[in-house]
């Protein structure tokens, strides 16, 4: 099936506060959970995922789940299909146990398979989603006061809110493919001068804009990352060579061993020769 086939039909959606159960739950129809407020972590399918305030999770019939947190969660939650073929089921199927779900025969519906969007093949779970929020607070206030044509006014609205948060999964995979070839590069150039400009030239990203998404993905500026790198190098060569502190230095591509010494000193709380000197002692 093509996302441009998809009618999407919503047979139930709701704001509402809970405590987590503990329990594995299976689902029967589609899922979507937009988490309002609360963070921590879901298990779907054996594979633990970490969720806060704006992520949004999608997943397919049959899909094994469990809430892993302490704290009261708000979330907006949609029960669906991807399809018209089960319209005539419009009462909400409640979260099953997994034991439950199989020592009572429950038909799960129709897994769709897309040829387009492999992304929603599998649990899919996409962090900072606020663009959809509004729409799917809509989507609850039409089940709520179910106006004329208000399903087909939901099935457009989650049909819109499942392409933002697609386009929003190929942005982030895109981002993720160029932040690592930074990395590479920074891997296999470590030893040379490296700039923030350069770097940010190999993705065609500006410089300011790279940092800012290096610093957001990672918890460190670009910069920082490369110092470590650099310093990462710098103690397996003083543990597994007799070089000086000052060949060690230039090699990693520190510009003088003042700077390659506040730096190590940053990070390890002593200097590269005390660092030496300890691993030594150690053996």
């Amino acid at each position: 099936m093509k996302l441009i086939e998809i009618v999407p039909f919503v047979r139930y959606a709701l704001r509402f506060k809970f405590q987590p159960k503990t329990n594995e739950t299976v689902s029967v129809d589609c899922r979507l959970f937009y988490i309002t407020t609360g963070s921590g972590n879901i298990i779907l399918n054996n594979t633990s995922h970490r969720f806060r305030e704006g992520s949004v999770i999608i997943f397919q019939p049959g899909t094994k789940y469990k809430f892993s947190t302490k704290e009261k969660l708000e979330i907006i939650s949609i029960n669906f299909d991807y399809t018209a073929d089960y319209v005539n089921q419009t009462m909400f199927f409640k979260p099953t146990s997994v034991k439950k779900s199989f020592s009572k025969n429950i038909i799960f519906h129709d897994a769709v398979i897309f040829d387009d969007c492999e992304a929603l093949n599998s649990p899919l779970v996409i962090d900072d989603a606020y663009t959809i929020a509004g729409k799917l607070l809509d989507i609850v206030n039409e089940n709520i006061a179910k106006s004329a044509y208000y399903r087909e006014k939901c099935s457009a609205l989650l049909k819109e809110c499942i392409v933002d948060v697609l386009r929003e999964h190929s942005d982030k995979t895109s981002t993720k493919q160029k932040l690592n070839k930074i990395k590479q590069y920074i891997k296999e150039n470590y030893a040379e001068q490296i700039s923030n400009e350069q770097l940010a030239k190999l993705v065609n990203y500006h410089p300011y804009y790279l940092n800012r998404i290096f610093l957001k993905s990672n918890d460190i500026t670009l910069h920082q990352y490369l110092i470590n790198y650099r310093i990462s190098i710098a103690e397996q060569l003083l543990t597994t060579t007799p070089e000086s502190v000052v060949a060690i230095s230039q090699r990693v591509g520190f510009t003088s061993v003042a700077a390659f010494t506040v730096n190590f000193k940053k990070k390890n709380g002593m200097t590269p020769t005390k660092f030496r000197e300890t691993f030594k002692n150690s053996i």
